[in-house]
């Protein structure tokens, strides 16, 4: 299972969008009932059973029993919800308000491997030594938390030629890494080589694009510059702007870790399992891309039209392309793509 990431640009650990993101992989109540159960030494099922049979008066006379514990306010905070059955989207609402000190909490609470990573963007020498100061502290305070800033060569270059010397800077610079990224110049020509022109040029090469992405660009152009004359061709030119749009999106701060490709979903939707393009699960966007022979049946709309709605229905904004469009109106997508981001629906389930 990959490892989700948070991704901020923010000067602050963002506990509310981390909170949330476990939240979505995890049952956090019914992991809070089994650490309480481990401690009375009781089974977790017949433990639930028998806490939701309790008044109040008697839950609380219950904690008293218990010896003092350094996850007690989280567990105070979190049992309750697993009495109610909440929704996990209340679960994180609840649990973000005890701000960052849940952090380290819910790291004793949930498997290592549901952790999301947390990235910092900076764009500037401010911004990174504010952020860099947030990512530093977070990484002495839980150090197999997965924690990076993301910043400039030449930011970071005059970082470290101009900021006095401190735990934090001796922090940061032990664990920079420098990720090679081709100039403008050589992406340019690269795809205008490869017959690109305008848009995918200026998207690609402004936030440096790595050997992968020149490569993955560089099939999608090709595979999309004439109409496709065959169904296996229509489906290879989709293949192949789906790949590319994911890796795309990959390279963006803003939307870096946010999707997967090819996901499958939690229902079915005519004989298989539902699946999504490109899918966000937190904040909740579908896109899907459309072939050149998508919609020459009616069966094909109408079926598209209830996917949608199947989509709608469980909390998810859906995006159509063309996948055809996504190499000359990559600019469009992308902008597109961002607001999505800012109207969509957080990770609650439906």
């Amino acid at each position: 299972m990959e490892r989700s990431v948070v991704v901020t640009n923010q000067h602050l650990f963002p506990n509310a969008e981390w909170v949330r993101s476990v939240a979505e992989q995890i049952d956090l109540p019914a992991a809070a009932v089994q650490r309480l159960a481990q401690r009375a030494d009781r089974d977790p099922d017949e433990f639930l059973v028998a806490w939701r049979s309790k008044t109040p008066a008697d839950r609380e006379r219950s904690w008293n029993t218990f010896a003092p514990d350094p996850d007690d306010d989280l567990l105070r905070a979190i049992v309750p919800l697993a009495v109610g059955r909440s929704s996990r989207g209340t679960v994180s609402a609840s649990l973000s308000n005890l701000g960052d000190q849940v952090i380290p909490m819910i790291v004793r609470l949930a498997p290592s491997t549901r952790w999301p990573s947390v990235l910092f963007v900076s764009r500037s020498k401010g911004d990174f030594s504010s952020s860099g100061h947030v990512a530093a502290k977070w990484a002495m305070r839980v150090p197999a938390l997965p924690v990076a800033v993301a910043v400039p060569a030449t930011v970071w270059d005059e970082f470290v030629a101009t900021a006095p010397e401190s735990r934090t800077k001796a922090l940061l610079r032990e664990g920079g890494l420098a990720v090679p990224v081709i100039d403008a110049a050589t992406v340019e020509r690269t795809l205008n080589d490869a017959g690109a022109v305008g848009s995918p040029i200026a998207a690609v090469a402004a936030n440096g694009a790595d050997a992968a992405l020149l490569e993955s660009v560089v099939a999608a152009v090709r595979a999309t510059a004439a109409p496709p004359t065959t169904q296996a061709e229509d489906e290879r030119a989709r293949s192949t702007a789906e790949r590319f749009l994911f890796e795309f999106l990959e390279s963006l701060p803003e939307t870096a870790g946010c999707f997967e490709l090819n996901a499958a979903l939690d229902f079915r939707f005519g004989p298989r399992q539902a699946e999504v393009d490109l899918l966000s699960r937190s904040p909740r966007i579908a896109i899907e891309l459309d072939g050149y022979f998508h919609f020459l049946t009616p069966d094909g709309y109408r079926r598209d039209r209830t996917k949608d709605w199947e989509l709608q229905r469980r909390g998810f904004v859906v995006l159509r392309f063309l996948a055809g469009d996504v190499i000359p109106r990559l600019e469009i997508i992308r902008d597109r793509i961002l607001d999505a981001l800012n109207v969509a629906p957080l990770g609650a389930h439906f």
